[in-house]
């Protein structure tokens, strides 16, 4: 009989680990800008130790997992880590706003949109963007990336 780890028990381990990164690089922020960072991964962590349990929970008390972690399972995952690699990436290229329309018509396209519904949606989107961040707060945005 082949011991099989119920995925949360993985998933767990790899949030409560990932938190524990946060945690360091948050604490090399000077001043009380380390604060939210650090209550981030503290809760995050949190939820990682609890999916833990559930898993090992579930494992102790014999209940067949229907959830293997399989590679097809992972299929879209990786998808949608890709498009918002590339998103990072058109980020320094395009600048803000037109990689973020970009990536959210791209998105929605993934997500099974219409063309039409996914122009509309992340143009209003970068339009209440620039509003906030630029009109609102007065935020430099358009000096990130090479196109200003």
């Amino acid at each position: 009989m082949k011991n099989n780890i119920d995925q949360d028990i993985y998933i767990g381990i790899f949030i409560a680990g990932f938190s524990v990164v946060i945690v360091y690089l948050a604490s090399k922020i000077s001043g009380d800008s380390k604060i939210l960072p650090l209550a981030l991964a503290v809760i995050l962590a949190g939820f990682g130790i609890m999916i833990t349990l559930s898993g090992i929970r579930k494992k102790q008390l014999g209940k067949p997992s229907e959830k293997t972690l399989t590679l097809a399972k992972l299929k879209v995952p990786a998808q949608v880590y890709l498009i918002i690699i590339t998103y990072f990436i058109l980020f320094y290229f395009l600048g803000y706003y037109t990689s973020t329309a970009f990536f959210l018509t791209m998105m929605m396209l993934y997500l099974r949109s219409t063309f039409s519904h996914a122009v509309i949606i992340s143009m209003s989107t970068v339009l209440i963007l620039y509003g906030i961040f630029n009109l609102l707060f007065h935020v430099p945005t358009h000096y990130v990336g090479i196109i200003l």
